[in-house]
């Protein structure tokens, strides 16, 4: 009997200890800048393409997606009046850093007309 329940606690101890080894997931942190200044963009989107799921940037265009399966990804970075930019990231288990420098996407306009009624 003695033996049985030494068996039983070893049994459900490494299966608890193996249920570790699979959720192994990775977090994907990083900051978002413009690519001719340097300066932060706060709000700028990134998307995690074969997942959906992504996060805005903070204040300081920091992000951070937590909980990601271990692979790899086609990451979409986007800003309003900055060309979209898509990279293939390999994240592995743990802390996965990215820093993306986005570029400016100038559209010229000839003239602007605003017209009002009252």
């Amino acid at each position: 009997m003695k033996k049985w329940i030494q068996t039983l606690s070893a049994f459900c101890l490494a299966m608890l200890l193996s249920a570790g080894a699979f959720a192994q997931t990775a977090t994907l942190t990083g900051q978002i800048t413009d690519g001719s200044t340097g300066e932060n963009l706060p709000g700028a989107n990134i998307f995690i393409r074969d997942l959906n799921r992504g996060a805005a940037a903070d204040i300081d265009g920091n992000f951070t997606i937590k909980s990601v399966e271990p692979g790899t990804y086609t990451v979409v970075v986007t800003y309003v009046g900055y060309k979209e930019s898509t990279q293939e990231v390999e994240l592995a288990s743990g802390m996965n850093t990215l820093n993306i420098a986005l570029e400016p996407d100038f559209i010229g306009f000839d003239e602007v007309v605003v017209t009002g009624t009252g």
